[in-house]
């Protein structure tokens, strides 16, 4: 077992966390709402942890961009001949 890793939180938003205080990371993960592997994450290589870093996870999917576009590996052919024809062109000799 290692030791316990505890940071310092310097913040003014979080209702639970005092300022100045040490916390563990599996402290600070409950009150941000995240996994311990994601806080320990956040903090790494970190002498103290701010409100930036106790911020919730967020999820985006490729389809939330604006930009997105679907775009397929495999070639789109006009008709079912092209397609076999790819299909066999793709044989080894």
């Amino acid at each position: 077992m290692g030791r316990t890793k505890y940071i310092v939180y310097k913040g003014t938003k979080s209702k639970n966390l005092i300022n100045g205080e040490k916390y563990t990371l599996s402290e600070l993960a409950k009150e941000a709402n995240l996994s311990y592997r994601c806080m320990s994450t956040r903090c790494t290589n970190k002498a103290y942890i701010t409100d930036s870093e106790l911020r919730p996870k967020v999820e985006k999917h490729a389809t939330q961009y604006k930009n997105y576009k679907k775009i397929s590996s495999y070639p789109i052919f006009d008709n079912l001949t092209d397609a076999i024809s790819a299909r066999w062109l793709k044989v080894k000799l």
